[in-house]
């Protein structure tokens, strides 16, 4: 998701990935999911076939430990704020601290086109000294929407292979 903030002498595009469940949906995923699985288990387990009832657990605690950490994975920003002379890139999860900060008019843009078909366009701010990758967790369309909004605010555009161009 891509969202732009403009103030006086200051321009914010707020990066964070597309979120089809919230937490809160996801804990209902896993105690549906995981009470289904213990009650079949459960029923194996009383028919004599007590061997089931471990691997059941272990399935339920693997997909409780799977949809936290793509819960959490969800739920990272990134912040990129323009002023009249810098670029500051703050980014976190539950905490958002500087990353980088870049003088305005040194900062550029380059864009790293795909090898492969599923892979997305990479964007990456940087400078004579230093580099930070944009919105590594987004997908295209929102790529394509962060490309235009630095573009928007005046950052210049590189291709990663300039002389192919």
């Amino acid at each position: 998701m891509v969202a732009t903030e403009l103030r006086p002498h200051r321009f914010t595009i707020v990066l964070s990935p597309n979120r089809s469940a919230t937490w809160q949906q996801s804990k209902l995923l896993i105690f549906i999911l995981g009470g289904v699985t213990l009650i079949i288990a459960t029923i194996w387990t009383l028919l004599g076939v007590w061997l089931v009832l471990p691997f059941a657990g272990l399935e339920v605690s693997l997909l409780a430990y799977l949809t936290y950490r793509v819960s959490c994975y969800t739920y990272q920003k990134q912040i990129i704020e323009f002023t009249d002379n810098t670029i500051s890139i703050l980014a976190g999860r539950t905490k958002i601290l500087p990353q980088l900060s870049f003088a305005r008019d040194d900062c550029y843009l380059v864009i790293i086109e795909p090898e492969h078909e599923f892979d997305t366009t990479s964007l990456v701010l940087t400078d004579h000294q230093h580099s930070c990758h944009v919105g590594k967790f987004l997908n295209e369309q929102d790529i394509s929407a962060t490309r235009a909004a630095l573009k928007k605010a005046g950052i210049r555009e590189c291709p990663r292979q300039w002389w192919k161009h």
